[in-house]
């Protein structure tokens, strides 16, 4: 599949140029708005539309030969992802600015604003309280002993089963819910304020709140780790970038490019090298943690009963864990892998459920499978259907039967649609611009952690649909929490601490 084609073979073709082109042109056109006119990225269609750039449209043009020899319908391709990139562009230009000028002009304001002690120690209070009430129902239906977590601490090696265990085999609702927001919206809000509790007290020079504010960031990882998905750890450490990045307004330097990118990676490439490194726990033992675990299968209420297929060791899985490497091999083998899910994967698996569609037709609203309920319809687990087809031939080994693509909502609503969902996902870019009305709602000091927020959803719409992002990934949550927060500080808080 993808993997074997060369890159940039077949490009020079009408197919090929014609992506190349609309890739230049777009790159050419946010390169404008970085130097010129960065405040135009407060419009969220914009900054969607520039990772797009980035994630698809330049890995189409690297790989147009490719999908014009697979795909039926090529084009289709193209217009999915470079339809709503123009869209947005189109928005930018025509759009009205006057409410973006006054809140970039507030940004650098959210630097030096603070509130007192009191008030920030009662919003990481509230929000301690909601994740150890949301980690006390997950628990409850999951063993600390079958989680993720603990995987990470006593058996790296079978840490791919226990994440299985511990999340996707879930059958009740709000346990789900529970974990999922935890890691997604309640634990990346506490460890912004504590970051920008700790810097507030480093310019004022009260060393103790300072190491107060690191124990208590240091303190919440754990509680974002529960089913040991390295990405929620990188999606942390990202957004708490992103914070200080937008108090910044966005700076155009090769120091803020490290921040974005490269910082937030570390702790996942640790913990990989550390899984890859990590001795085999013996097989007596860990055989007999997992028993048991499948043994909680029947008598815990919440577990899926599915899942005592999906745990068991399955002929043709690659071995976990390569003890036998130097740590430089396994650094460089995990770096690699790293950047071909982030510059590579996306479109890949997109692809995938482009010709799906084209070659078993669209799956209507079954697919928007909380829609479906609604109407009455059968809901279509389409992720697990495109990993069902196309990952085995692609990783040439089976995969477990619980697994699942997930993609960008501009290819789930194609696979949904057909041409018809790039209506819906430009509708949907249009949408996600009414978070400007809220830039006025938020002081200073909650501007940057709803920016923050804002763009770490766009990000996660690279690799989900629009209603998961919302709801399932905690920006929904974040944001009422944001507000109940602000609320807060309007109401009970002296008016000179909540703005600046």
């Amino acid at each position: 599949m993808i993997r074997d084609w060369a890159l940039f073979a077949g490009i020079l073709n009408a197919y090929g140029l014609m992506n190349l082109l609309v890739a230049v042109l777009c790159s050419a056109a946010f390169l404008h708005v970085c130097i010129r006119s960065r405040f135009l990225f407060l419009r969220p269609s914009l900054l969607l539309a520039g990772m797009m750039n980035i994630l698809f449209q330049w890995p189409l043009a690297a790989f147009s030969g490719y999908y014009l020899n697979w795909l039926p319908h090529p084009l289709h391709l193209s217009l999915v992802v470079h339809a709503p990139v123009l869209a947005a562009l189109s928005f930018a230009a025509l759009g009205p600015t006057a409410s973006l000028h006054a809140a970039w002009a507030r940004l650098p304001g959210a630097m030096f604003s603070s509130l007192s002690v009191r008030s920030s120690m009662s919003i990481l209070g509230a929000l301690g309280a909601i994740g150890l009430a949301m980690t006390a129902i997950y628990l409850a239906h999951i063993p600390y002993e079958c989680t993720g977590l603990y995987a990470l601490t006593q058996d790296l090696a079978n840490i791919a089963t226990f994440r299985e265990i511990s999340l996707k085999g879930l059958s009740d609702t709000l346990s789900r819910y529970s974990v999922s927001l935890l890691a997604s919206a309640v634990v990346p809000l506490f460890c912004m304020m504590c970051a920008i509790n700790a810097r507030g007290a480093l310019r004022r020079r009260a060393w103790g709140l300072v190491a107060f504010s690191v124990a208590l960031f240091v303190v919440a990882l754990p509680f974002a780790l529960l089913t040991g998905a390295k990405g929620s750890l990188v999606n942390l450490t990202l957004q708490v970038a992103l914070l200080f990045i937008w108090q910044a307004q966005l700076p155009f330097s090769l120091r803020a490019l490290v921040s974005a990118t490269l910082l937030p990676l570390i702790p996942a490439l640790t913990l990989m090298m550390a899984i890859g490194a990590a001795e085999p726990r013996p097989a007596a033992e860990s055989q007999a943690q997992l028993q048991h675990c499948r043994a909680d299968i029947v008598t815990v209420k919440g577990f899926d009963p599915v899942l005592s297929v999906a745990s068991r060791d399955m002929p043709g899985l690659p071995p976990s864990g390569t003890p036998d490497l130097p740590v430089s091999n396994i650094f460089a083998s995990n770096a690699r892998a790293m950047a071909a899910r982030v510059l590579e994967a996306p479109l890949m698996a997109g692809g995938w459920y482009v010709h799906h569609e084209q070659t078993q037709g669209p799956v209507g609203i079954a697919g928007v499978q909380r829609l479906a309920r609604l109407t009455g319809i059968e809901p279509t687990n389409i992720s697990a259907s495109v990993a069902r087809i196309y990952s085995p031939v692609y990783f040439g080994h089976e995969i477990l039967p619980s697994a699942t693509v997930n993609v960008g909502f501009t290819f789930n609503y194609y696979a949904y649609f057909g041409l018809l969902g790039v209506l819906v996902c430009i509708g949907f870019m249009l949408l996600l611009d009414a978070s400007i009305l809220l830039y006025r709602y938020f002081s200073d000091f909650l501007l940057a952690p709803y920016l923050a927020t804002v763009t770490l959803a766009l990000l996660r719409l690279l690799q989900a649909d629009f209603t998961v992002v919302v709801i399932s990934h905690g920006l929904g949550l974040s944001v009422l929490l944001l507000l109940a927060a602000q609320w807060c500080l309007d109401r009970f808080a002296p008016k000179s601490s909540s703005q600046s």
